[in-house]
């Protein structure tokens, strides 16, 4: 199945925020084709400070599931005009499989799917 997961939750709430990750994360792990997609606040769960920190009960350490995203190869879409506002950098996440995108991109990756998850 190819699976977009498109999340706007940030680090304000662990559940909330890491919660869209781990779906995509035990998706890729399940040998799912997987895409994602954050916007407003969700762009700031790739700080490193926040990777290395934030965890949700129940759900795991963020930084867990970056991992397996970037070790199944998964590229995390993040919008270039959110990072902007808030200061991300290209530097803040290219280690995580990172790259900026914008509305063409996320439209691209809606239309490839097969199932669309918004968070």
């Amino acid at each position: 199945m190819k699976l977009f997961v498109q999340s706007i939750q940030g680090p304000e709430n662990a559940v909330n925020g890491v919660f869209p990750i781990m779906i995509a994360s035990q998706a890729a792990e399940a040998g799912h084709e997987v895409s994602i997609f954050l916007a407003g606040n969700a762009v700031s769960l790739m700080k490193t400070e926040i990777v290395d920190n934030m965890s949700a009960i129940g759900i795991g350490k963020l930084s867990d599931h970056i991992k397996v995203l970037k070790d199944k190869g998964v590229t995390i879409h993040l919008s270039a005009g959110s990072c902007k506002a808030r200061g991300i950098t290209e530097d803040d996440i290219k280690d995580k499989n990172g790259v900026l995108s914008g509305p063409p991109g996320l439209l691209k990756l809606v239309e490839e799917a097969e199932k669309v998850l918004s968070y």
